[in-house]
C-alpha cells in the first residue's frame, strides 16, 4: 500500500484541508473535525475483459478505521465501489452519501438506511464542520450524477467527478468563490466521449475560476491513460494554477 490510513485518521489539522491523491478519481479530505473519502475505489477491475487497472492499490479498504463522510458522485464501479465501501460500513461509523442512483446500491448492499444520505441537485448536508452541496453533472453513463462542492472552514472544493461539460459549469463558477476544482480527464475511445478531452478541460476550467485546477482519472485504466503534462501546460498558458498529484501525494490547502 502507498498510504497508510493511519496516517490520515492520525493528521492533525489545525487549519484548512489536508488531501490525499488515492488515484483515479479517489479522494480522501482531512479537516479539523473530519475525515472524507469520495469516489473511494479500491481493488481490481469490475470489468477486466473491458478495462484493465493500470494503477496499484493506494490504500487498503480493510484497514480504514475512520470516516464520517463517504461520498459518490455516481453508480460506476470506480466512484461507488462496493468492495471499498463495504469495508468502511463495517468498519467505521461513516455515514454514505450520493445521488438516489449510489443510494439504491446501498441499499442492495444491506447498508442501513439510517447510514444513508441521498441528495439532490441544490440539496446540502452538514456535518461537523463539512457542508456538501449537490450540484449538475452530466455523465455518459447515470443521468442521476452529481458534482459536489466540499465547503469546510471558508474553503471551497469542487468535484466534478466524471461529468462532461455543461452549461451550469459557469453558472458554479459565478455563484462560488472556488478555491479548487478536480476534473476528470482522460483519453476517450474512438467515437466515445466518456471525459472530458483537452478542448472541454479549459472550457470547464475557464467557467469555474478556481483558485487551483487539479487534473485526476488520467492515472486510472490502461485503456485511457494519458499523459495530463500537456494540458497542464495550456491551462498554465491560459492563467490557471493546474496541476496533477502522484499516486499517494499528500496536498496541504490553507485558503
Amino acid at each position: 500500500m502507498i498510504v497508510d490510513p493511519k496516517e490520515i485518521e492520525n493528521c492533525k489539522v489545525t487549519k484548512g484541508v489536508v488531501m490525499w491523491f488515492l488515484g483515479g478519481a479517489s479522494l480522501a479530505f482531512r479537516t479539523k473535525e473530519s475525515l472524507v473519502y469520495l469516489d473511494l475505489f479500491t481493488g481490481l477491475s469490475p470489468e477486466p475483459e473491458v478495462v484493465t487497472k493500470a494503477i496499484p492499490e493506494a490504500i487498503d479498504p480493510a484497514a480504514i478505521g475512520r470516516a464520517d463522510l463517504a461520498i459518490s458522485t455516481h453508480f460506476d464501479e470506480d466512484h461507488c465501489n462496493q468492495r471499498s465501501l463495504t469495508h468502511l460500513y463495517e468498519n467505521t461509523s461513516s455515514l454514505f452519501l450520493g445521488p438516489v442512483s449510489c443510494n439504491k446500491l446501498y441499499q442492495e448492499w444491506d447498508f442501513d438506511l439510517a447510514r444513508q444520505r441521498q441528495l439532490a441537485v441544490d440539496e446540502s448536508f452538514i456535518k461537523r464542520d463539512i457542508t456538501i452541496h449537490a450540484c449538475p453533472s452530466k455523465d455518459a453513463f447515470d443521468p442521476d450524477a452529481l458534482t459536489y462542492i466540499i465547503e469546510t472552514g471558508g474553503i471551497k472544493i469542487f468535484d466534478g467527478g466524471d461529468t462532461l461539460y455543461l452549461p451550469e459549469l459557469g453558472e458554479i463558477g459565478n455563484n462560488w468563490d472556488l478555491d479548487i476544482a478536480f476534473l476528470s480527464y482522460a483519453k476517450n475511445p474512438p467515437d466515445k466521449v466518456y471525459y472530458l478531452d483537452e478542448e472541454a478541460v479549459m472550457k470547464a476550467a475557464d467557467d469555474l475560476k478556481a483558485k487551483i485546477i487539479i487534473l485526476k482519472h488520467y492515472d486510472l485504466w490502461k485503456q485511457f491513460e494519458i499523459d495530463p503534462i500537456p494540458l497542464v501546460e495550456q491551462l498554465k498558458s491560459r492563467g490557471h494554477d493546474a496541476r496533477v498529484f502522484s499516486l499517494g501525494e499528500r496536498f496541504e490547502y490553507q485558503g
